[in-house]
């Protein structure tokens, strides 16, 4: 191989791979999502090579967007059947959770798969800096997991990640693990992202689910967590990037409505004029701070609440 703008590519004849939706190239690479089926043609026509690959794993925590756990591995077949991996040989790989002081790798031996007969001789608990994990040759079949120790700082573990079930002779074309997780949300060294708008019921849904209590209110779910509401890390929550609340007035009656929006402080931070026969209206609250903020819809003619709700700005 030989590395061209940081990416591994194959010397020798020119291979091509056909993708499952047409599309064609020399070489796999960076960030292609929702592909399982992968076709690699060789230089003599007919010469072909079949593998499938799914690599869509369980993210503890999504602390990162969910392209980065579904990119592929980049892997070459040639006409004769063999594989080469790139970067190297058959690996263990994920992608690491900010923080982590290192990664322990858990190995066991199960035969239910039928993949190897004589137990390999597999070390205890192996701790190792990064990713990836290079399998030795003697390995043939294994099942491993993977967790982040002491991320952040914060916690001394992460949850183990599925189990994957490694065997050389049946699997050889897709030897590798990707996970990712984290410990309690996103950390400093992640909030150049783009803020998220949460509302409060995602929000206390996703803190339910993932810390196993019973919250009653936002700010108990928050400072269960260390994030209190007037403190800057408001940033339990990973969800895709949105920058805009969009709030419906359209089955609240004709008329000209105040959207008024309210930090924790009780300090107005927003004001806006509604027209209820625009329907749904959308507020650009990209430069408001990571906090919790509560919003209410006043009628023109009474002052009388017709909506309120809660949201959280999350970096």
């Amino acid at each position: 191989f030989q590395m061209v703008n940081g990416v591994a590519q194959p010397v020798g004849p020119p291979y091509s791979i056909l993708w499952e939706d047409g599309s064609t190239g020399p070489y796999a690479t960076g960030y292609l999502l929702n592909i399982n089926y992968v076709k690699v043609t060789g230089p003599v026509e007919g010469d072909t090579c079949f593998w499938e690959d799914t690599y869509k794993p369980s993210c503890i925590c999504r602390s990162r967007p969910l392209a980065y756990c579904e990119q592929p591995i980049i892997k070459y077949c040639y006409p004769d059947g063999s594989v080469v991996y790139s970067p190297g040989p058959p690996q263990i790989s994920w992608y690491g959770v900010s923080g982590a002081s290192a990664y322990e790798l858990e190995f066991t031996y199960d035969n239910s798969s039928g993949c190897c007969e004589v137990p390999p001789t597999l070390p205890p608990n192996i701790t190792v800096n990064a990713s990836p994990f290079v399998i030795p040759d003697s390995w043939n079949c294994f099942t491993i997991r993977v967790r982040a120790l002491n991320p952040d700082g914060i916690c001394t573990v992460t949850e183990w990640s599925d189990p994957y079930t490694y065997c050389r002779e049946t699997t050889s074309c897709s030897p590798t693990i990707i996970t990712c997780g984290c410990c309690e949300g996103r950390s400093n060294e992640q909030i150049n992202l783009p803020v998220t708008v949460v509302e409060e019921n995602v929000l206390l849904g996703y803190l339910k689910e993932h810390k196993g209590a019973n919250y009653k209110s936002l700010e108990s779910a928050l400072e269960s967590v260390g994030a209190l509401p007037a403190e800057t890390r408001v940033n339990v929550y990973p969800n895709p990037a949105r920058t805009q609340l969009a709030v419906e007035i359209s089955g609240k009656g004709p008329g000209v409505y105040t959207f008024e929006m309210y930090d924790a402080l009780g300090k107005k931070v927003l004001s806006r004029q509604m027209n209820s026969s625009e329907g749904i209206h959308t507020f650009d609250i990209s430069h408001f701070a990571p906090a919790v903020y509560t919003w209410r819809v006043i009628g023109d003619t009474n002052d009388k609440i017709v909506e309120k709700g809660k949201v959280v700005v999350v970096p």
